[in-house]
């Protein structure tokens, strides 16, 4: 499996904050079925760049995925005095911000002793995936 996509979209008017997109593919050659309790988790985390405050904002397990086939969220997360996406230069009151982003595929290292290949994940590498986003912001002062 492979973290294959992240986009980040504003919310509609009157919420403030972001839609993150996340699609995870299933590149290999065999489906993927967990076998629970070893069933790997997708996660979508945020860091503040400015506090460094971290929050993870949605853990959900993936329990089967045929090959060639897609698994998407749209995890929502708001923002106090959210403005609107990307970087400008600040009015009176408005300060810039960013988060990062991160989404990851947490595997079990039990599932490759299972002894079921199509549990098993052959590239660790594309699990992972980071975005910034910048937006602008109320200041909070």
């Amino acid at each position: 499996m492979t973290v294959k996509d992240v986009r980040v979209h504003p919310l509609s008017v009157g919420t403030k904050g972001l839609d993150i997109f996340v699609e995870v593919e299933n590149m290999g050659n065999l489906d993927f079925m967990g076998s629970p309790p070893y069933v790997p988790t997708l996660n979508v985390k945020i860091r503040d760049n400015s506090s460094g405050k971290e929050e993870q904002i949605l853990s959900e397990a993936i329990p089967n995925l045929a090959r060639s086939t897609t698994f998407s969220v749209v995890p929502r997360y708001e923002i106090k005095g959210f403005l609107e996406t990307g970087h400008r230069s600040p009015k009176h009151g408005e300060c810039k911000a960013e988060q990062e982003i991160t989404v990851w595929i947490h595997t079990f290292p039990a599932t490759y002793q299972d002894g079921t290949p199509a549990n098993d994940d052959c590239d660790l590498t594309n699990n992972q995936r980071k975005t910034v986003m910048k937006y602008m912001v109320q200041c909070p002062w």
